[in-house]
């Protein structure tokens, strides 16, 4: 069975209203009379603000400022004087005094000495670029009276150079284990 006879037996089965037999012009005003007595409230299109692309980049906004707020307040203190005012703000928050009692021994060089220490500690902790590295494994070498192994050639690329050193380093710490 194809469409159109299926179709025609469908639409044979329920039949389409039609407007009563009186003109055109008078079935449309009495549908728009029976339409204006409903009082519908008109329905407007959302504002154009308001449409789906631009609304979603109100929660997307909303989570880049959370974690940027977020991001924020894991970052370490970065430096020690930053570290200082951070806690210099928590001490006059807490009512307690910044400063040592000026009547107690070591007062101010006793806080130098922490200070340089704390420096001291930040600096020790830096990794040595490779440049310093190898600086330091040749004056190592120097002081032990060895010489730098030869490469195949005495021209070697200093990458070269940095790959047997690290094999010699992780030689030795094979050995020591």
């Amino acid at each position: 069975m194809d469409f159109a006879t299926w179709l025609r037996r469908w639409l044979l089965r329920h039949p389409l209203k039609e407007p009563p037999a009186a003109p055109r012009a008078t079935y449309t005003a009495e549908v728009m009379r029976q339409v204006s007595a409903l009082h519908v409230p008109s329905l407007t299109p959302a504002p154009r603000w308001l449409a789906w692309p631009r609304l979603a980049l109100v929660p997307l906004a909303a989570g880049a400022v959370v974690l940027i707020l977020v991001g924020r307040s894991h970052l370490p203190g970065g430096s020690p004087a930053g570290q200082i005012t951070a806690d210099a703000e928590v001490l006059t928050a807490l009512g307690q005094p910044l400063l040592p009692e000026p009547g107690s021994a070591g007062g101010l060089e006793e806080l130098a000495q922490e200070l340089e220490l704390a420096d001291a500690l930040v600096l020790a902790e830096a990794p040595p670029t490779d440049e310093e590295w190898v600086a330091e494994t040749l004056h190592l070498l120097e002081e032990l009276d060895e010489e730098p192994a030869a490469g195949p050639s005495d021209t070697a690329v200093p990458d070269e150079w940095l790959e047997e050193l690290e094999l010699l380093d992780e030689g030795e710490l094979g050995a020591s284990s």
